[in-house]
């Protein structure tokens, strides 16, 4: 195989005060080395995150106990957007945690489409134990 060059460049615009930080993603082209921002197909309001967490605490149960949420930068800079999942400790045992976690983030995945918006979604799952042993405010 052929190797290929890729050199990345993207644009950032200054979003309103308390607005989601969201740089337009960038779409690599091999071949010229050139890359092309494209703008994302759309926004994602704090309503609408709360409407579709509503949803998911609608189909999924008990299980969980709440969700919470927070827009931010991942690790290498792009946006994201952070779901904290406070579960039962009954729901957080392992024999069922895999599937019930797959449940909650498809269910958010496929609601707000976060990638449509430029968003990397990343999900977090805490058992009640864990968290009134741990007392962290962005869970409560």
């Amino acid at each position: 195989r052929k190797a290929v060059a890729y050199r990345c460049r993207t644009s950032f615009i200054l979003p309103a005060k308390n607005a989601p930080r969201k740089p337009p993603a960038t779409l690599l082209v091999p071949g010229d080395n050139t890359s092309m921002a494209f703008l994302p197909a759309r926004d994602i309001s704090p309503a609408e995150v709360e409407d579709s967490i509503a949803r998911t605490l609608k189909l999924i149960g008990p299980d969980i106990v709440r969700i919470r949420y927070s827009f931010d930068e991942d690790w290498s800079g792009d946006p994201a957007i952070y779901f904290r999942v406070l579960l039962t400790d009954a729901a957080a045992k392992p024999a069922g945690l895999g599937q019930l976690a797959r449940r909650v983030s498809e269910s958010l995945r496929d609601d707000l489409q976060p990638t449509d918006a430029g968003l990397i979604a990343y999900f977090s799952f805490r058992s009640a134990a864990e968290q009134r042993e741990m007392q962290d405010p962005d869970w409560a």
